[in-house]
């Protein structure tokens, strides 16, 4: 009985000690991620936000859909959202796109880390989605494309939140063997979303539920349902015309076995890479009190045991799968910008299996009465989160003042071209932005030549005949 006691005790402790890294870890994650919102407040429209805007005004909103499916791309839920938004906002108060971006990918991951934490109290539950979320947003690749631009952030990032939504909805909805009606209706909504983003999402979201509906044999209706609207949208978007004329100007695309080759050796090499990395890493530290927590509820929700088992087959098949589209319609590897799809694929899909096969296991029962595991825990997070060199560049445009002053010359700009407006000039001459002294959010800028592309847009939006910069302030 006293050596019961004993374990009993020093289990307590264990488990305890797991707890105390959950809370330092959620600590240091939410100050790592303070700076991105921070960063948000300074942020203004370039690159093709004008073209975009300027042509939702001229076209009325269900005109310009119509014109960007036939004309450039079949992401209609990107497209769509996008527009909306320009259509609200005319473009001002741009800094909520950063701010709604980073709010709405939070909950999503809230959502999610809630679905895999059953029975856990709201602060634990918390901790872990600060910890998650820091991953996901630091380890994000050029955030000022994947974060501060609207074009970027609602075709890459709003696909990633509407994914975790979806994964979230379908998980809870597992635990029903008769879900509600509005459970299957939600999923279809954001299945429908998460392939009308982007072709990324696409290649996840269909083989997942593809696997999901055939391991339940087509009996339930909330996978079944989504998978027939899934595809249903897949088809839509693979069907534009606008594909093939953006795929114009890529010689390479459109060749089969390159596309199998290089997204095949591209999966392999991600998923090893991020392993390896202090990114992966860090996720581990993160499943280590989610394995113990969850060693004694397995057992009881075989269930989610089914579900996670279910979604291992697809995650095997997804990392090639979403590096395809890039290589079939442009022939090359995905911009930088459509690597934060595969970010939350390998982040989301590696905590939800992960986790519970650890803790089906026990292995790391053993390592919660280990004192060392709390330093080399909090260590790991925080060094994995530093080494992410967007971090130290967005503390720098901080502290450095160059977000401030990148600020300050968007808004001088501004007031320039309002009196321009005011006065009818035809071709104004503008003052340049120093864009390139903060990189972690600055887009591109117009340039010397009027009948450069950014310009026209410029010039569109505006209702210039044309636009350029001041020629003696020309940046070399």
């Amino acid at each position: 009985m006293r050596k019961l006691q004993d374990e009993t005790s020093n289990g307590t402790r264990g488990i305890g000690r797991l707890r105390l890294i959950e809370a330092v870890c959620g600590v240091i994650a939410g100050a790592a991620v303070t700076p991105y919102f921070f960063l948000a407040l300074f942020t203004h429209p370039g690159t093709d936000d004008f073209c975009h805007i300027a042509t939702v005004h001229q076209n009325g909103y269900l005109r310009n859909q119509i014109n960007w499916y036939y004309e450039w791309s079949g992401r209609f839920f990107a497209t769509a959202a996008f527009s909306l938004w320009g259509l609200a906002t005319n473009l001002r108060m741009y800094y909520f796109v950063g701010l709604f971006v980073l709010t709405a990918l939070f909950f999503a991951t809230w959502l999610f880390v809630r679905t895999l934490s059953p029975s856990e109290t709201s602060g634990r539950i918390l901790f872990r989605t600060l910890s998650v979320f820091a991953v996901l947003v630091l380890a994000m690749p050029v955030p000022n494309q994947t974060i501060y631009w609207l074009s970027g952030a609602f075709t890459y990032q709003l696909g990633n939140v509407v994914f975790l939504l979806l994964l979230a909805t379908l998980l809870r909805s597992q635990a029903h063997p008769r879900p509600a009606v509005w459970r299957p209706a939600i999923a279809v909504f954001l299945s429908v979303a998460a392939v009308g983003a982007n072709e990324s999402n696409l290649a996840v979201v269909v083989p997942l539920l593809a696997v999901g509906a055939v391991w339940h044999r087509f009996r339930r209706r909330d996978w079944t349902m989504s998978l027939i609207a899934a595809l249903i949208a897949a088809i839509v978007v693979l069907a534009s015309p606008g594909n093939a004329i953006r795929s114009a100007d890529y010689p390479m695309a459109h060749q089969l076995s390159l596309t199998l080759l290089e997204s095949m050796k591209g999966g392999v090499s991600y998923v090893v890479a991020r392993l390896f990395s202090l990114t992966g890493l860090s996720g581990l530290i993160l499943v280590l009190p989610w394995a113990v927590s969850l060693n004694a509820h397995w057992n009881e929700r075989s269930d989610r045991g089914r579900a996670w088992s279910m979604l291992a087959l697809a995650w095997i098949l997804l990392f090639p799968a979403v590096l395809a589209p890039a290589w079939w319609g442009l022939g090359e590897a995905s911009p930088e910008r459509a690597m934060s799809v595969p970010l939350v694929v390998f982040i989301a899909g590696g905590l939800a299996l992960v986790a519970p096969a650890l803790a089906q296991l026990g292995v790391f029962r053993s390592l919660a009465h280990m004192r060392w595991l709390r330093v080399i825990a909090v260590a790991t997070l925080a060094y994995g989160l530093w080494s992410e060199g967007w971090i130290q560049l967005a503390i720098r445009d901080i502290a450095q003042g160059n977000a401030a002053r990148y600020h300050r010359d968007q808004v001088n700009r501004l007031a320039q071209v309002d009196a321009y407006v005011e006065r009818r000039v035809e071709t104004p001459l503008v003052e340049p932005i120093a864009s390139s002294i903060a990189l972690s959010i600055a887009t591109v800028d117009i340039g010397p030549d009027p009948k450069d592309w950014i310009n026209a847009c410029y010039a569109d939006f505006y209702g210039f005949r044309e636009i350029a910069l001041v020629p003696s302030q020309n940046p070399k």
